[in-house]
């Protein structure tokens, strides 16, 4: 395979690609040792087929284009190259995993650091933002469903990622209670001294929060199954085929790059 490198888009960009070196009157001196075929010289000359010395002769191997190759060897090299863009982590490095259709808001308009990520597409099936931080409040609160007037009774919200989980949610009121997405009300409030009780959160905006907490699982879930599906089409002909055109790639007639 070519050395290189994937640029931000997750495409395959070679840094150093095999050159055939031209042919000069140094490099072949036609003598009773060294048998030239004119057809393969034109053939070379016109960039398709390369050549390779082997002794005594000068021989050629004919090289294509995904394009112009024949049907049957297009089917060779899109199986040999099935993993082409599977090669490294870059095909997960993408904006916009987190999104909510709803509203329309993603990733890249409410959070810093959200491009870190942890995840198990097969038996963990789970995807971690270790590193997500807030950087517009509003718009996290948008996407959640929640109304701005909540930020008057919770004083952190925060994000959990551990063992293999989906990254959680985690809101704190006024009393750095976390709270309970499973809980009821009057288990949240029964240990809530007498003197605290104005600074407790009521009813609807407890249940409003729990609401928010499923929110976020649901946005995580979809995150995995974004993630899971582009990986799944890293390995389609169509992604395979993208990549190998994207890059002006040739191919000997085995299906192999040159």
């Amino acid at each position: 395979m070519a050395k290189g490198f994937k640029d931000e888009k997750g495409k395959f960009r070679p840094t150093e690609k095999k050159k055939i070196r031209d042919v000069s009157d140094d490099d072949i001196e036609i003598t009773n040792n060294v048998n030239v075929d004119e057809d393969a010289l034109e053939e070379f000359a016109r960039g398709k087929a390369k050549m390779e010395f082997e002794h005594g002769n000068y021989l050629t191997q004919q090289i294509f284009k995904f394009d112009n190759a024949p049907e049957d060897l297009k089917e060779k090299i899109l199986e040999k190259n099935r993993y082409i863009n599977l090669d490294s982590d870059y095909w997960a490095d993408y904006d916009g995993i987190i999104y909510d259709k709803k509203t329309n808001i993603a990733d890249y308009d409410v959070f810093k650091n959200y491009s870190k990520k942890y995840y198990d597409i097969e038996r963990g099936q789970y995807i971690q933002f270790p590193d997500l931080e807030i950087k517009d409040d509003k718009k996290l609160l948008k996407m959640l469903g929640l109304p701005e007037s909540i930020l008057k009774k919770v004083t952190d919200i925060g994000f959990n990622s551990e063992r293999e989980n989906n990254t959680k949610i985690i809101f704190r009121d006024l009393l750095s209670n976390e709270i309970d997405a499973d809980g009821t009300y009057d288990d949240y409030t029964k240990y809530i001294d007498d003197d605290y009780k104005s600074e407790m959160l009521t009813k609807k905006q407890f249940e409003e929060l729990q609401r928010a907490t499923e929110k976020w699982d649901d946005l995580m879930h979809d995150a995995w199954v974004n993630l899971r599906d582009n990986y799944e089409y890293q390995y389609t002909d169509e992604a395979v085929k993208e990549t190998i055109e994207a890059n002006d790639y040739d191919f000997d007639e085995d299906g192999n790059l040159v």
